[in-house]
C-alpha cells in the first residue's frame, strides 16, 4: 500500500495542478463547493461536498458522500460510496460499498464487494472480488472474476463471469449471461431474458 501511496501521489504531482482547498461556501452550511480536483489522503475520510472536477483519495475507512461532476480514483482499506458520481469510479480497497449514483462506468477490484439495491451504475461495471453481492442496477455490461457472486439486481446488457459459484435469485433482470464456472448455473425462470452461453468448466483462481 505504502508503494501504491507513493506512486498516486507522484502521479498527480506529475499530471495534475494541486490547488489548495480553499472551498467556496455553499448555501448548506455543512457542505462546501471545489471548483477544482481534490485529492485527500486521510486516515478517516468523509466528503459530503460538490465537486467539480475529479476526487483522489487514499484512506483507511473513505466514505463519499458527495457529488463529484468528474471521476473518483480511491484506494483504501473500506470504501463506501453514497452520493452522485457524474462520470467514472475506480476503487480499489478491501471492503466495498455501493449505495449511490455513478453516471459513467465503474472499476471495483476488492475482497468483498456490495453494490446494494438503490446504487445504479449507468455504463459498464468491471469487479474483481473475493465476494460480490449485485443488487442494485448496472445499464450496460457486467464483467466479473470472483469466488462468489450473488446477483439479485438489474443489468441491462451482458453478464461476462468467471467465478466458482453463482447465484441468481427470483427477483434478478438480466439479458444474457455468459459465465466460466467449475459448477452449474442455475437459472431461475424469468430471470435471463437472452441467451446463457457456457464458455467452460475451468474458472480462474481468485486474481490468477
Amino acid at each position: 500500500i505504502g508503494l501504491l501511496v507513493m506512486s498516486f501521489i507522484a502521479y498527480t504531482s506529475i499530471n495534475h495542478t494541486v490547488f489548495a482547498d480553499e472551498p467556496k461556501q455553499f448555501s448548506q452550511p455543512t457542505t462546501n463547493i471545489y471548483d477544482k480536483t481534490i485529492y485527500r489522503v486521510n486516515q478517516r475520510l468523509v466528503m459530503n461536498d460538490l465537486v467539480n472536477g475529479d476526487l483522489y483519495c487514499v484512506a483507511d475507512n473513505a466514505i463519499i458522500d458527495a457529488v463529484v461532476n468528474g471521476d473518483v480514483m480511491c484506494l483504501g482499506n473500506t470504501v463506501t460510496l453514497k452520493g452522485t458520481i457524474n462520470n467514472n469510479a475506480r476503487i480499489i480497497a478491501q471492503n466495498i460499498v455501493l449505495d449511490g449514483t455513478v453516471a459513467g462506468n465503474a472499476t471495483l477490484i476488492g475482497s468483498d464487494i456490495r453494490i446494494n439495491k438503490d446504487a445504479a451504475i449507468a455504463g459498464d461495471a468491471t469487479v474483481v472480488a473475493n465476494t460480490l453481492q449485485l443488487s442494485g442496477t448496472v445499464g450496460r455490461d457486467v464483467t466479473i472474476r470472483a469466488k462468489t457472486v450473488n446477483i439479485s439486481g438489474t443489468i441491462d446488457r451482458d453478464v461476462y463471469s468467471y467465478h466458482r459459484t453463482m447465484t441468481i435469485t427470483d427477483s434478478a433482470q438480466l439479458r444474457t449471461i455468459t459465465p466460466s464456472s467449475p459448477q452449474a448455473l442455475e437459472v431461475p425462470a424469468g430471470t435471463v431474458s437472452g441467451q446463457i452461453n457456457q464458455l467452460g468448466t475451468n474458472a480462474p483462481t481468485y486474481l490468477s
